[in-house]
């Protein structure tokens, strides 16, 4: 039997709570969203290859912007609620 596809978590109010902290606590949003970029990129090489290729379709810099800002959140927040969700899983 094959195994069950993972599904995507709920994210809970307190990841979402944590995320935002951290980036409104970044003393430098844009290095630090750079930096998130860069980590993406390599755990999920192909994945930031399509979306820089989605970003660049932009003719608008703040359009850009706010789709590059948004894969930040969404992204983050799953691999976040991921994490707390399998030590939970661990610890009980």
């Amino acid at each position: 039997m094959a195994p069950q596809p993972q599904k995507l978590p709920n994210v809970k109010k307190e990841v979402k709570a944590s995320i935002l902290r951290d980036y409104q606590q970044s003393k430098n949003k844009t290095q630090y969203l750079a930096n998130w970029w860069t980590d993406l990129g390599k755990k999920q090489p192909e994945l930031v290859e399509l979306l820089y290729a989605e970003i660049k379709g932009f003719r608008d810099i703040k359009q850009a912007g706010a789709f590059a800002h948004a894969v930040f959140l969404v992204y983050s927040s799953l691999e976040s609620q991921l994490e707390a969700d399998e030590m939970n899983r661990a610890w009980g």
